[in-house]
């Protein structure tokens, strides 16, 4: 019976010694690799928005970085950003920051679609039904039933392009408050350059491409994502 009593008594003391150790106990560094703080860069202040484990800024690049760079000509589009050349928009990167892949746009689809009980892929892989409404702005996309929902605040606009007609070697900024297409850093075998693509007249997120030949003229809007 004495033996049971001392058994008992230093258990007791050791659960009290050991709760005390954990009061005692420092808090867990906080992990800052996932942090996701306005950008500083040029002169001008980027949002940006976490979505899932991602980093990405929240508003189309805006930064005069030279070659391959050129500011969107129309009054009403000023706040949407400037348009770049697949060079232009690789070098233009901020520190800690870079021209996502193909597969960290996927990556951001996939995690959208998962949070909305999961979306059809169709067009061969192509098109993602249903996601592009989610990064769409809710205004400026030409009419109300075009504007998309902005649920993540990605805000994505549709600044267009510019294109270069090959034979004349003449530019045109179109189509304004139609399109938005953003650079991907992925590059196929036969040199051309994947993009992704929404447009007013559907929910839907798209995957496309812009050919070799036309990657030095041709250009359109850019979000980096951290590092």
């Amino acid at each position: 019976m004495k033996k049971l009593v001392k058994l008992t008594s230093l258990l007791i003391i050791l659960f009290l010694f050991t709760a005390a150790c954990k009061k005692t106990e420092e808090p867990p560094a906080e992990d800052n690799t996932n942090s996701c703080t306005a950008l500083n860069h040029g002169g001008k202040q980027y949002k940006t928005v976490k979505i899932g484990d991602q980093c990405w800024m929240a508003e189309n690049f805006e930064y005069n970085a030279g070659a391959g760079s050129w500011e969107i000509p129309f009054p009403e589009l000023a706040t949407y950003g400037w348009l770049y050349n697949y060079a232009a928009a690789k070098r233009a990167a901020p520190v800690g920051w870079h021209l996502p892949t193909l597969e960290e746009w996927l990556k951001l689809a996939q995690y959208i679609s998962n949070q909305h009980g999961g979306y059809e892929i169709a067009l061969e892989d192509y098109e993602w039904l249903s996601v592009g409404k989610h990064l769409k702005s809710s205004e400026d996309w030409g009419a109300s039933f075009f504007n998309g929902t902005d649920d993540y605040g990605f805000r994505a606009l549709p600044a267009g392009n510019r294109m270069v007609d090959l034979s004349l070697g003449t530019a045109s900024y179109d189509p304004r408050k139609m399109y938005a297409f953003f650079w991907t850093s992925t590059e196929e075998a036969d040199g051309d350059v994947r993009m992704i693509m929404l447009k007013n007249s559907s929910e839907s997120f798209y995957t496309t491409w812009i050919v070799e030949e036309r990657l030095a003229g041709d250009a359109v809007s850019v979000r980096y994502v951290k590092d």
